[in-house]
């Protein structure tokens, strides 16, 4: 932190010591201070040994080692050349000349007076957050301590620090909880909400009253098999919801959990639960239980809920809740153990921080389950009542579904490694639509490794309401205890923080003493947080775990972290990096020691060492290897893939000659470092030769990304070091590079170098330019549903019709609710996506006699519903509008199909179940795809399954109709209703945010700007189709194309500048340029541009290309059956004129009220699908 004047401060001892001992004390203050071996001093002024006014008279090079007394400190090279390099220090001994710019300076005052004095603008941090009076203390305190004092044995902190550094800086003390216990706070919520849902995985949810009466059942089960207190159970599972089932069930025992990953190399699964002994196993899948060991296979599904609750046993504080692997230097991985007592402490400090306003949030477990920041994700929010969202369990990094879920499920409150979290970032910058994904998140934990301010600070740019949260804390200190809330004073740098309730931090020097602020050295830990050390490894316990010298701090304990940080003058904590041989990456805790000792295990290997090599803000482990003859690289991954946890696989493997040695004979890690970054350096520059131009570039990208060439079209992507996050990136560069869209899908699935060049030159020449086909299974409607045998067809209901809509809080369906209650006969129900009928109905914000609101989502099995809801509904209803739809252009098929494909199957399954139904689909007009040459499509024909539409979400629509135009044959009543360009309803002007014509139209009204296009349009109110439909609501099945009239957009401006908008004429390209700069920082404007073609350069040509971003209705489709329908209904599309548009503008005009204004802050789009 640069400050405008130099830091000064004046030492108490005055002419105490002899002038000739100065340089050698600045020498040990900078060697505390700084780490370095060998200050260089500079000493000016005449009482430095030379005439006034001599200036700079010696430059002297001091080593200092800890042992050092203070009065043998000579220089090692007593006199040299200034010019050798800059001094750490300059002693002023007297009148000098012109000085030095050195950023700390030692003078003698003419009284005899020492002052130091702290230029931070010349400093290099972290010594910029060092004081000057800490030093002058530090310097009193040496100048005391004489000259046979070790150096190393000098403690240099004052009383006033030592009191900061220890009581201020640290956690507030609280009352430590010991109540209620994580079952409890459970089963207090199951009792008082038991319908409030718990988990979500993927289509299988539990309730409160299900988690906690199975989790009573199951540990009944346990204790019958002889589980009890303190006994260790591994939970041998991937992700699901039998894993917080287990983890509850266990604690109800008392019994310590261990989550096993059920992925692990069958060798590293026998060993490990060999050193756990443990009474049982719990597992999902028998196969991977080790032959001879006891296991319980859970399916939660196959647990009854329990007929009386199961008596929890009593645990306190210091009773172990869990343990995790944590990688080992040699031998098995350690089992760092946790205490009841920390992770309530833990939890306790989240609630007050994430959710003080009792607000229970939504959690996405984004950790995987054998990492420890999982715990909070799964564990926390059941103790306060909220959902936690359990993913699939994928083999790839795939942000892509991240987003979608995130964005599907409304998460609150999440955790990144900082690796992913910039990837993810990448991703937004490259594809700004995605950040609206984000928009329900309150909060983003963020830690496991370094974070990248550059990247925190474009997240906040983008997305400035989610308050970023950077954490630290070991595995062995109840997930992590230290928190700091991102800023914008975190510009540059972002500390770690500062310990949370309860818990404490001291920043301890080489020699044991405390570190000031600006002084690096190693975090230790201790309080609350602190764990039960290592599960059968006392000495390994007692090596980490070490005697608390400080009085201050609570405890006996404190854990030796192995971090190198700083405390800044801020009051917060700064990390450095590792002290041995223990790195991070990926988030992940990696031994080095552990990787070279399954290389050591390979018959083929002679030797090996494991490096960390950094490039482009990644970090991989490199192997370096000896051989004892030639090395099979290939067979050697798939050796240390049967012994190595995936994040310990070395990404590069180099086969050298030999290992460098430093003068004891053991291998220089830092040599081997520096030639195996000079081996990869030298591999990214090779040039392989390709002779076509697709596989030549190609290679230029792999390099670019890998720092590793291809050599021939048979290299693997990922046998060269890819990664998920590397094939990201790549993708990302490969679709900027060749101008076509190349996915992590498309990567995984042409890995080497040839197949991916074939699949760009397949594009290229318009033989796979779109997206995959739908899957067969997702358009075929399930054989049972189709109406009861003997049934009776549906028939009009003589009084009242009970209707169900859904999509309500949508654009079409806000129109449809009101057109609907238009008729006195109709009774709705609305299927609203919401956590409860409570919060639905609050949502959806309308009350009425004849309305009844359900919390349900279309995405999930019976709609979300109970089973006695479904049935109640199933008898309830007589027709059914399926207005839920999720509408984003920008998503594939896959992010569309739960909702709009399996939803409108779930919907056919209602219709056969209780009374016969009448469903009425709204569909669209691009089912179609488009075909100009051909005739009109009519109501009379189906979507052609020869000519599938190219958008996703077109083509969930079409996928949707082919599950209609099947329940029609099967004789159940469907309707469809195919929409066009849904526009502002008449009266309103409000439009629809997410429709192409309504945000290019909003765009160009607010930056003032047209351009010339040949775009022609259906312009079609809202209004009117939502009439119609509620119109033929008991009419006779039917297709209906419902699209207005064509307008040229062209037209639609003219109308705009003659109700007084200001419209400036530009080209295209002009156009496009100014969009670009908006989307920089937009998201709104970034999705719009995502839709648009880009300029080619050509005003004709631009204007083609611009008409094709909509179909012209009338020259594609036929709707003579469709107006004749609704003239009998006494509806009419209106002409597109002054009076209709209007209202549109005038919404627009108060948006952007002056030419320069932003449109893009207004209104969002939402994504609805119930």
């Amino acid at each position: 932190m640069a400050a405008s004047a130099p830091d000064q401060a004046l030492c108490r001892t005055r002419g105490a010591i002899p002038l000739d001992r100065l340089p050698a004390l600045l020498a040990v203050l900078v060697h505390r201070w700084r780490a370095l071996p060998q200050p260089r001093i500079a000493v000016a002024g005449a009482g430095a040994g030379g005439g006034a006014g001599a200036g700079v008279l010696r430059v002297l090079t001091l080593e200092v080692t800890a042992d050092t007394r203070l009065g043998d400190l000579v220089p090692a090279d007593p006199v040299s050349d200034a010019a050798d390099g800059p001094a750490d220090a300059l002693l002023v001994a007297g009148p000098a000349g012109d000085l030095p710019a050195v950023a700390l300076v030692l003078r003698v005052e003419a009284d005899g007076r020492l002052r130091v004095i702290l230029d931070r603008r010349l400093c290099r941090p972290p010594f910029d957050e060092a004081r000057a009076s800490d030093l002058a203390h530090a310097l009193d305190r040496l100048i005391a301590a004489g000259p046979d004092a070790a150096q190393g044995a000098v403690d240099l902190i004052s009383p006033a620090r030592r009191y900061e550094l220890l009581i201020e800086r640290n956690g507030p003390r609280r009352p430590c909880p010991t109540a209620p216990a994580i079952p409890d706070a459970i089963r207090a919520i199951a009792r008082r909400d038991p319908q409030r849902v718990a988990l979500v995985h993927e289509t299988a949810r539990l309730t409160y009253g299900e988690l906690d009466a199975r989790a009573d059942r199951l540990a009944a089960m346990l204790a019958a098999r002889g589980v009890g207190r303190g006994d260790m159970l591994p939970l041998l599972m991937p992700n699901g919801l039998e894993l917080p089932l287990a983890m509850l069930a266990a604690m109800k025992l008392g019994a310590p959990f261990v989550p096993m990953d059920d992925g692990w190399a069958p060798e590293r699964i026998a060993a490990l639960l060999d050193a756990l002994a443990p009474r049982l196993v719990i597992a999902a899948d028998p196969a991977v239980v080790p032959p001879g060991v006891a296991a319980l296979i859970l399916d939660h599904a196959a647990i009854p809920p329990a007929e009386t609750p199961f008596d929890a046993v009593a645990v306190d504080g210091r009773d172990p809740i869990y343990g995790f692997y944590t990688s080992g230097t040699t031998g098995l991985p350690k089992c760092a153990i946790n205490l009841h007592g920390g992770l309530l402490n833990r939890f306790g400090v989240m609630t007050r921080r994430f959710a003080a306003d009792g607000r229970p949030p939504v959690v996405l477990q984004n950790s995987r389950h054998v990492f420890d920041s999982s715990i909070w994700q799964l564990l926390w929010p059941l103790t306060i009542g909220g959902r936690v969202i359990i993913p699939r369990t994928r083999g790839v990094l795939d942000l892509e579904t991240t987003l979608r879920t995130i964005a599907a499920h409304e998460i609150e409150m999440t955790d990144f490694v900082p690796s992913i979290f910039n990837a993810m970032v990448d991703l937004m910058v490259a594809e700004p639509g995605l950040a609206r994904r984000l928009g329900s998140l309150r909060h983003l934990l963020i830690g496991g490794e370094e974070i990248d301010p550059r990247a925190v600070r474009r997240f906040r740019r983008m997305l400035p309401g989610i308050g970023i949260v950077n954490t630290y804390g070991p595995t062995e200190a109840s997930i992590g205890m230290v928190f700091h809330h991102v800023g914008d004073a975190d510009d540059r740098s972002i500390p770690i923080g500062t310990p949370i309730d309860n818990t404490v931090a001291v920043v301890v020097d080489d020699h044991g003493f405390i570190a000031p602020p600006g002084m690096v050295g190693e975090i230790r830990i201790g309080g609350a947080c602190l764990g039960g050390g290592y599960l059968g490894a006392p000495e390994k316990t007692a090596a980490a775990h070490v005697d608390n010298p400080f009085p201050e701090l609570p405890g006996d304990r404190l854990y030796r972290t192995g971090d190198l940080g700083y405390w800044r003058r801020d009051g917060r904590l700064a990390y450095v990096g590792r002290r041995d041989d223990q790195v991070k990456i990926g988030g992940g805790r990696i031994e080095l020691g552990e990787i070279e000792g399954a290389l050591a295990d390979h018959p083929d290997i002679r030797a090996g060492r494991v490096v960390v090599h950094e490039q482009g803000g990644r970090r991989e482990l490199v192997a370096c290897l000896i051989g004892h003859g030639e090395v099979d690289t290939a067979d050697l991954r798939r050796f240390l893939a049967t012994r190595l946890p995936r994040q310990a696989l070395p990404a590069r493997l180099l086969v050298l000659d030999a290992l460098p040695l430093n003068a004891n004979g053991k291998v220089d890690r830092r040599a081997l470092a520096r030639l195996a970054n000079d081996r990869l350096e030298a591999a990214a520059a090779a040039d392989a030769g390709f002779t076509d131009p697709t596989s030549a570039a190609l290679a230029a990208r792999w390099r670019a990304t890998l720092q590793l060439a291809p050599t021939g079209p048979e290299d693997g992507f990922f046998d060269l070091g890819g990664t998920s996050l590397t094939a990201l990136v790549l993708a990302m560069d490969l679709t900027r590079h060749f101008g076509m869209r190349i996915t992590v899908a498309d990567i995984f699935a042409h890995p080497t170098l040839g197949a991916l060049a074939a699949l760009i030159d397949r594009r290229r020449r318009g033989e796979e330019t779109g997206p995959a086909p739908v899957p067969a299974p997702e358009v075929r409607l399930a054989d049972d549903i189709r109406p009861p045998a003997g049934a009776a067809a549906w028939a009009p209901p003589l009084g009242r019709v009970r209707v169900l809509l859904t999509g309500a809080t949508g654009f079409v369906g806000a129109h449809l609710l009101p057109a609907l209650l238009a008729r006195p006969d109709v009774d709705l129900v609305c299927l609203v996506r919401a956590e409860d009928d409570a919060a639905a109905a609050l949502r959806l914000g309308i009350a009425a006699d004849r309305v009844t609101v359900l919390a349900g989502d279309l995405a999930l099995p019976q709609l979300g519903l109970g089973d006695a809801a479904w049935r109640r509904l199933a008898e309830g209803i007589d027709v059914i509008v399926n207005a839920g739809a999720l509408v984003n252009l920008l998503h594939g098929y896959a992010a569309h199909a739960a909702a709009n494909v399996a939803g409108v199957e779930t919907l056919l399954r209602l219709a056969v179940t209780g009374v016969p139904k009448h469903v009425h689909q709204v569909s669209t007009l691009s089912v179609f795809a488009r075909s100009p040459g051909h005739d009109a499509v009519t109501e009379a024909d189906a979507a052609d399954p020869r000519a599938l539409p190219q958008d996703g979400y077109s083509r969930s629509k079409w996928a949707a109709e082919r599950l209609i135009d099947e329940a029609r044959r099967r004789g159940i009543t469907a309707s469809l209703h195919r929409l066009g360009e849904m526009l502002p309803a008449r009266r309103s002007g409000l439009g629809n945010p997410q429709a192409l014509v309504e945000r290019l139209t909003a765009t160009c009204l607010g930056l003032g700007l047209r351009f010339p296009t040949g775009l022609r349009f259906d312009y079609s109110p809202v209004d009117i189709a939502a009439a119609f439909v509620a119109a033929r609501l008991t009419e006779p099945a039917g297709t209906f194309h419902l699209y207005g009239p064509g307008t040229r957009f062209e037209d639609l401006l003219d109308e705009a500048e003659a109700a007084g908008i200001a419209l400036t004429p530009v080209s295209y390209a002009a156009f496009h340029e100014r969009l670009s700069r908006a989307a920089a920082g937009d998201v709104d404007a970034a999705a719009l541009l995502a839709l648009l073609p880009d300029p080619a350069g050509d005003a004709a040509a631009d204007a083609f290309a611009t008409a094709d971003l909509v179909a012209d209705k009338d020259l594609m489709f036929g709707d003579a059956a469709s107006r004749a329908a609704m003239a009998a209904a006494g509806l009419a599309w209106p002409a597109v004129d002054a009076g209709l548009l209007a209202p549109w503008f005038a919404r627009r005009r108060a948006a952007c009220p002056h030419p320069s204004g932003d449109v893009f802050s207004d209104e969002s789009a939402s994504e609805e699908t119930a």
